[in-house]
């Protein structure tokens, strides 16, 4: 398991540190302090990030977020998992969109996919799953 810090952009007073076991197969993207990214073939995007929408629990949060991040949830497949991770993909064009979110205190880190080739969905779905908040 990789453990990895990550921050809200423009806020570096509101961190968490996230594990994820991180195959070998994906090679480490472009350097970014916030939002870390690697790279495989088929998905155009692979990467971490937070975001820190207001509610008083992690439901509320995690809805929100969700919203931030689809242009229509309620077309988006979903399903949930414990600790009030929900994973959730929705087909973009020629993409598939897909993310964890994962609730900690104040905020939702994410796992993103931005894939080109859905074959490749499963693999990135086991990748994701394993994502949680160190303790």
């Amino acid at each position: 398991m990789s453990k990895i810090t990550l921050s809200e952009a423009g806020d570096d007073n509101n961190k968490v540190t996230v594990e994820l076991a991180v195959p070998a197969s994906w090679q480490a993207g472009p350097a970014d302090e916030h939002n870390p990214s690697w790279t495989m073939d088929g998905a155009k995007r692979l990467a971490l990030a937070t975001v820190g929408p207001r509610g008083s629990d992690d439901a509320t949060r995690v809805e929100k977020a969700i919203k931030m991040n689809f242009d229509d949830p309620a077309t988006a497949t979903r399903a949930p998992y414990p600790d009030g991770r929900v994973w959730v993909t929705e087909q973009e064009g020629a993409n598939l969109h897909a993310r964890m979110f994962v609730p900690y205190p104040g905020g939702v880190a994410m796992g993103i996919a931005l894939l080109s080739d859905k074959s490749k969905l499963d693999s990135v779905k086991a990748v994701f799953e394993t994502m949680k908040i160190a303790k």
